[in-house]
């Protein structure tokens, strides 16, 4: 199973770069030259609330060749992301949710939203959906991936991890551990910097976006934005047990 990870494109009309960046991305995933099974964006699919930065947001995405499933972020419409969702007859939702699941493969995947309303940086997993993930882990009899925009994991940048976490990634992982043995991998976004943690015998990955990235080192006291980076995207392979984890950077050329 191979899959490419992308994250916080923050698609914007009012800075062209956005489309720009993030079209490159998309030729590029199209041109890799290994065979892809899937895409996961893991959120922030626009950077500002606009039906119209949607219609050309998901244009741009149905280019991509390779099934695409993807979550909402912090900047995003949650109803706008799940209604584009129903039209993927490969996805079942949580009861009452917005999270939800599917199969590819010999993998399963689950999707765990954590957006709260307003504009706010901090997630949270709703109760009744650690109830549902829960109840999917002991039914599931195959490797699962588990992906959400918010950071599952902390990543040991304080700055970061107090203004956008997940408020009850404790409860989330206490589950991933319980189930460990058939969790493959958890993905997210969200920090804009490509990391690859293991905690309790769990692997997280996140992936850092074409447009922007910020300061990950532990000591960053300031919001350290920088634009100066060039468009990349995570190849993860999962073959058994094994996870393994390549970032692809866009050449210029």
């Amino acid at each position: 199973m191979k899959i490419i990870h992308i994250s916080d494109t923050h698609l914007d009309l009012s800075i062209p770069e956005t489309f720009s960046r993030t079209e490159k991305l998309v030729n590029f995933i199209n041109c890799i030259e290994s065979e892809i099974d899937l895409v996961i964006h893991t959120g922030d699919i626009i950077n500002f609330v606009s039906a119209a930065c949607y219609d050309e947001a998901f244009n741009l995405f149905s280019k991509i060749k390779y099934p695409f499933y993807f979550c909402a972020g912090n900047h995003d419409i949650p109803e706008v992301v799940t209604d584009k969702l129903k039209e993927n007859n490969n996805i079942t939702f949580f009861p009452n949710s917005s999270s939800y699941y599917f199969k590819e493969k010999d993998f399963s995947f689950v999707m765990l939203d954590g957006v709260l309303p307003g504009e706010v940086c901090e997630g949270e997993i709703k109760k009744e959906d650690l109830i549902s993930l829960t109840n999917f882990l002991e039914a599931a009899d195959n490797k699962v991936v588990v992906y959400c925009h918010y950071p599952l994991v902390n990543i040991g940048v304080p700055l970061i991890y107090d203004k956008m976490k997940l408020i009850n990634d404790n409860e989330v992982r206490n589950i991933l551990v319980r189930f460990k043995s058939k969790i493959s991998c958890c993905l997210f976004g969200h920090i804009h910097s490509n990391n690859y943690i293991v905690d309790n015998g769990i692997r997280y990955i996140s992936s850092m976006g074409p447009y922007f990235k910020l300061n990950s080192l532990p000591e960053s006291t300031l919001e350290d934005f920088t634009h100066d980076i060039i468009p990349n995207c995570n190849l993860i392979e999962l073959d058994g047990d094994a996870v393994r984890v390549k970032n692809l950077i866009i050449e210029e050329k």
